[in-house]
């Protein structure tokens, strides 16, 4: 038999709308949730919008720079949208097992069997110290 464990868990979505990145905090086994889950939208600088924007439905991106620096800043930002989630919590890092971090895709095809995604995840467990999936 499989051991069950319950973890805490923050989910990081953003959508097509390019609005912002929704942050969910949950206690869950995987089944079952155990507390109140706690979730916030935090909406997107413009600047940084506008830079989402300009890489979307690109399969390749002749400008590395500018898709690096989207990397950066959207990554960056998601890791300011978990702060913030952990304040409105009331949690501190240490209390979370694990982030899931989709990411923001830029370009998908399954045709072609590319998809692109915006985001860092190894960089967003660095600068938080938990593990990202």
């Amino acid at each position: 038999m499989t051991n069950i464990r319950r973890m805490t868990a923050i989910g990081l979505m953003s959508g097509t709308s390019v609005d912002g990145v929704d942050a969910a905090l949950v206690e869950t086994d995987g089944v079952d949730v155990f507390d109140n889950a706690v979730a916030i939208t935090r909406h997107y600088r413009p600047e940084l919008k506008e830079e989402i924007i300009a890489l979307l439905g690109n399969e390749t991106h002749q400008n590395e720079e500018k898709l690096n620096r989207a990397n950066l800043l959207f990554t960056l930002f998601n890791r300011d949208t978990v702060l913030e989630l952990l304040e409105k919590a009331g949690k501190k890092i240490e209390d979370i097992d694990v982030i899931g971090f989709h990411g923001h895709t830029l370009f998908h095809s399954p045709l072609l069997k590319v998809t692109r995604q915006l985001g860092n995840p190894q960089l967003l467990a660095n600068e938080l110290g938990v593990k990202v999936v």
